[in-house]
């Protein structure tokens, strides 16, 4: 084997990508045992959620769990009212039931529909939060539907969970993350995609006096409802996509999904662990020797490199990951046990 070749491979960066498991079958057996950056598993939905988190505990010890407890979509109205009740009669109960550990993050109710008050927001958000944090894991607060909220914050001068990240700020204590779904209806590779708007999300807060170095989460990633299941197609995408992670210091995006029907990761799932496996480290998806500076460059544009502050930056010097793991022989693949860094 070309000596460059082996040495790019098995210097490569950990990847930031991982997987969204809704269930269990040969899709989730497959990318969990390739031990990805995150694994996000919805309580109860999950039944197979306590094996499949033991597992990967035991094989792939630096992999970040996340559970998700809460129905997606419900009415904010509601929650507001009744988490703290919720928290101790069921969502603990399922935390648990599922093997949760201490310091593990627990990301509460998504896309929670009908909220407008910044302030109602927030109240919840800290209240749940404080919860999750007195029972001894780390809470992730928002899982914010695809796109930047609406524009209802400080006289609609901010969007709507600004305020959730100030008031979140001032539990310096409290180690804690916020979440978005990072879907699209199209994976393009530009400044413009969906995927990427935790970005102008974190430079509206911060401009209004949000809080700087926070943890984020990508819980669910890839396109939106009916999209239809992943395809080859698809794999130069999430090479550059991973890039722009690894650049703004994205803590892991998990792949919608493994598990069930919807959006399946199955036609890839190969391909997909081999790469969390030995994964290259993408310039944004186009290689540029190093050479880049205040961007990434694409096919549609240079690509902000995230607000200043919010994430850690980086320049790779390798390029295309799926490309290059193609060229690998099967004992280069085999597993490597990587640290996964997580801002704390």
């Amino acid at each position: 084997m070309n000596p460059i070749l082996l040495a790019l491979a098995l210097s490569a960066s950990p990847t930031k990508l991982g997987v969204f498991v809704a269930g269990d079958d040969a899709t989730s057996k497959t990318l969990l045992a390739a031990c990805p950056a995150v694994a996000v598993f919805r309580l109860p939905d999950d039944s197979a959620a306590q094996t499949q988190i033991a597992t990967l505990r035991q094989a792939c010890p630096q992999s970040t769990v996340v559970l998700q407890v809460g129905e997606a979509g419900q009415p904010f109205s509601t929650l507001a009212t009744t988490y703290s009740a919720l928290w101790s009669s069921t969502w603990q109960l399922q935390v648990a039931a599922a093997g949760g550990l201490p310091n593990d993050w627990v990301e509460g109710p998504t896309e929670m529909a009908g909220a407008t008050d910044p302030q109602q927001l927030a109240t919840f958000w800290s209240g749940f939060a404080s919860l999750v944090a007195e029972s001894g894991y780390r809470p992730v607060v928002g899982g914010l539907a695809p796109g930047v909220p609406a524009m209802t914050g400080d006289g609609g001068t901010e969007n709507l969970f600004c305020q959730t990240l100030r008031t979140m700020a001032t539990f310096t204590t409290l180690t804690w993350a916020w979440s978005q779904h990072a879907l699209a209806s199209t994976l393009d590779m530009t400044a413009q995609n969906q995927t990427l708007a935790y970005r102008t999300i974190a430079q509206q807060c911060q401009a209004n006096g949000g809080p700087m170095n926070t943890t984020v989460f990508l819980t669910e990633t890839g396109r939106t409802s009916g999209g239809g299941v992943w395809g080859s197609g698809d794999l130069a995408w999430l090479s550059w996509f991973d890039g722009q992670l690894q650049q703004d210091g994205i803590a892991g995006a998990a792949l919608y999904e493994a598990g069930a029907t919807d959006r399946s990761l199955a036609p890839i799932a190969t391909q997909l662990a081999a790469y969390l496996q030995n994964p290259s480290t993408p310039d944004g998806g186009t290689p540029d020797g190093g050479t880049q500076s205040g961007g990434v460059a694409s096919p549609g544009g240079s690509v902000p490199s995230g607000p200043p502050g919010n994430y850690k930056s980086g320049c790779a010097s390798t390029g295309a990951g799926f490309a290059l793991l193609a060229l690998l022989p099967p004992l280069v693949l085999a597993r490597r046990r990587r640290g996964q860094g997580v801002n704390r």
